[in-house]
């Protein structure tokens, strides 16, 4: 579209390098697909080149200079409302759980943002591509609905969370918080506080 090149192409002229610390705008060039690569720097980056990155569409990430509390905030918010949970909450999340990084991907084959395990959890979600995954606003998407079905099942944030971090089976047995999901929990929680007082 004419609006993403438009301002690619500021960006490129103005030198700008990408900044993770700032909101990051997802922006669509062709279709749903997401590289598996990272694009640390705009400096000598032409439309062909990015357009052309592992022979298939990407999203591309976009500096925003005015917002600069944390990473990806307009998808936070939109599935924060959609939830009805706060978004500094799913933030926080995201946080402890990937550090903002959406190709994030750990050695039980949580992937994303949100660490969304592959394969039983992803498609309990409905989803059957792993790559959709990678994409940051949809990994968000499916966090916040697994934290949604979690808390209806225990009727409870901190156990939700627990569940979220140990595996719904562990906390179902007893409905006991292990001591590893206490401090998952405390890091999560203070997280929020931390990002709440950064607006």
């Amino acid at each position: 579209p004419l609006t993403v090149l438009v301002l690619l192409i500021f960006f490129l002229l103005s030198g700008c390098e990408s900044d993770y610390k700032h909101e990051v705008l997802m922006e669509k060039i062709y279709a749903d697909n997401v590289c598996n690569t990272a694009i640390p720097n705009w400096k000598g980056l032409t439309i062909e080149k990015l357009e052309s990155i592992h022979g298939k569409p990407c999203l591309i990430s976009i500096p925003d200079p005015i917002v600069n509390t944390y990473p990806y905030k307009k998808c936070f918010v939109i599935t924060a409302e959609r939830y009805g949970m706060n978004p500094e909450y799913l933030a926080a999340i995201a946080s402890v759980e990937s550090s903002f990084n959406p190709l994030a991907k750990s050695s039980a084959n949580a992937i994303g943002l949100m660490q969304i395990k592959w394969p039983i959890t992803a498609q309990e979600l409905g989803i059957t591509n792993i790559e959709e995954l990678y994409n940051p606003c949809k990994n968000i998407d499916l966090g916040a609905k697994y934290l949604a079905m979690l808390e209806d099942r225990f009727n409870s944030k901190l156990l939700a969370l627990a569940a979220y971090f140990e595996g719904p089976t562990k906390v179902s047995k007893n409905k006991i918080i292990s001591l590893k999901s206490i401090n998952y929990i405390d890091r999560i929680l203070s997280r929020e506080r931390m990002l709440n007082n950064s607006l």
